[in-house]
């Protein structure tokens, strides 16, 4: 089907039946273990029905990486006999030995340790961000790329492939990496490296893609190599290094993508304009030819079909010169790496000697390699996570842990504590905590809390938190989250604020 098509001539038939045929059974299972919404569907690109899941009022990732940490949270409190969470530690090394896996640690504070185990399961990410460690695993296989900014954060180091590389293991694909075709240029920092994904929802809603004279050059649903392709030509064709292009919804588009508009637009990432007149101003882009490619788009979903082979049509159109728009400019960005440890379909690492299963050694995610062959389709990293996360839960040898071992969720050493509760804060007292070292504060919904000690934790990245701190950053977390969300991860207020 269409995750076949997309992964090529690198496609292995048994990877991709594990996937599409435990599919349905993996999610149903996320959703009863997490409790969050996946009822909403939406046909993105490469797609030829409507094939991903995600909440009807919050963003997908966020919710369900919240929904995890929570529950592992729980169980490693509760029962710390089963589970144990090792938080601000780095993997170092893994060797044999006889029958157990040793694994290297070492905490920020400079702490080595050693853990023995019968089984490990490798999870640890790809290598997007891997440009400046002591051998970049992406200069390695696609120095091409060296220029090309990156969705991924700076954990993406490929730490994971290159131990497991040292202890016998095959590497598959490695100059498979893909190229997402949307990540917002912050105009506040448009040389910055690391870019904010432009979800591919704001296409699937019927956001279009313009060159810089405002010409409609691709299908904007396409495959994201296929349209990276196009990008790239027309890059190559008129001389732009920079690869910019603009991304535009009208209203009826940008209504059905309420918070992701919402969260861009509070990113200054998006610009609301006042019809095709604000949008020419804005861009640079002649009226006329706004105009003219407005029409002709019109006229295609009226058709059903484009001069691109465009063929799906949502119900943003009739694009009106009236009407509100959103623009922004995106370029094309490092976004997965397909290439990785090899796997079998029981998530077993292969040796690169004989490709036999190395005893007692897993991986799942983007760590693994050879599920996506060539690319990977729009949607399917989430549910690799889950298929082969779960499968190799349910097949994995597990050793019952001996009561006298106490564990603990969190390394306490070093930890700032929250402050102390007050009765209410002004606006101008919260503004004086931006930063870690003076207290990271953060109002949500009238009140305040202190989330020093959450920044590095934040599965979205300190970023997200500190771009908010020392305001009222309701809106913000509105657009991504549920407000039962921050109800149920624990955080106490320090005080509430004043005149909100």
């Amino acid at each position: 089907g269409d995750t076949t098509k997309s992964a090529g001539a690198l496609a292995r038939p048994e990877l991709i039946s594990r996937l599409a045929n435990d599919s349905a059974v993996a999610v149903s299972w996320l959703r009863d273990r997490t409790g969050v919404d996946l009822s909403m569907t939406s046909q993105l690109g490469g797609h030829t029905a409507k094939r991903t899941l995600r909440p009807s009022n919050a963003f997908v990732g966020a919710e369900l990486t919240f929904a995890m940490g929570q529950l592992l949270n729980k169980i490693a409190d509760g029962s710390p006999g089963k589970l144990r969470l090792l938080t601000k530690t780095k993997w170092t090394g893994l060797s044999r030995d006889g029958t157990e896996w040793v694994v290297e640690t070492l905490t920020t504070n400079g702490t080595q340790a050693s853990l023995r185990a019968p089984a490990v399961i490798i999870t640890s990410g790809g290598f997007g961000h891997d440009r400046s460690e002591q051998e970049s695993l992406m200069l390695k296989y696609r120095p091409d790329l060296a220029s090309f900014p990156t969705t991924l954060g700076p954990q993406t180091t490929g730490d994971g492939l290159k131990i497991a590389r040292g202890i016998g293991a095959r590497l598959v694909d490695m100059d498979r990496v893909q190229l997402h075709p949307t990540g917002f240029v912050d105009p506040a920092k448009p040389t910055e490296n690391t870019k904010t994904l432009a979800a591919e929802l704001l296409r699937g809603v019927g956001g279009l893609l313009l060159t810089k004279k405002g010409l409609r050059f691709t299908n904007e649903l396409g495959t994201r190599q296929a349209v990276v392709d196009a990008m790239l030509r027309e890059a190559n064709a008129t001389g732009d290094e920079q690869r910019g292009f603009h991304l535009v919804l009208n209203g009826k588009a940008a209504e059905m993508a309420d918070r992701h508009v919402t969260l861009y637009s509070k990113k200054g990432l998006l610009t609301k304009v006042e019809g095709l007149q604000g949008l020419s101003a804005k861009t640079g882009i002649a009226l006329d030819v706004l105009k003219a490619t407005m029409a002709s788009f019109n006229e295609a979903a009226q058709k059903g079909k484009d001069a691109f082979g465009r063929s799906v049509f949502p119900p943003c159109w009739p694009v009106e010169p009236d009407e509100v728009f959103y623009v922004g400019i995106v370029v094309p960005v490092i976004h997965y790496t397909m290439g990785g440890i090899a796997i079998d379909t029981d998530g077993r690492v292969l040796s690169d000697a004989d490709g036999t299963p190395l005893p007692g050694l897993y991986s799942a995610g983007e760590a693994s390699g050879g599920v996506h062959g060539d690319n990977r389709l729009a949607g399917n990293s989430l549910l690799e996570c889950t298929v082969f996360g779960r499968h190799i839960g349910l097949t994995v040898p597990v050793k019952q842990v001996d009561s006298r071992h106490e564990a603990v969720s969190r390394d306490p050493v070093g930890v700032p504590q929250p402050a102390a509760a007050k009765e209410s804060i002004s606006a101008e007292e919260l503004a004086l905590h931006k930063k870690p070292n003076n207290g990271t504060w953060v109002a949500l919904y009238g009140q305040v809390f202190d989330l020093t000690e959450y920044v590095e934790e934040h599965p979205g990245g300190a970023e997200a938190i500190l771009d908010v701190a020392g305001t009222d950053g309701t809106e913000t977390f509105a657009a991504v989250h549920n407000k039962e969300l921050l109800e149920s991860m624990g955080f106490e207020p320090i005080a509430t604020l004043q005149d909100a």
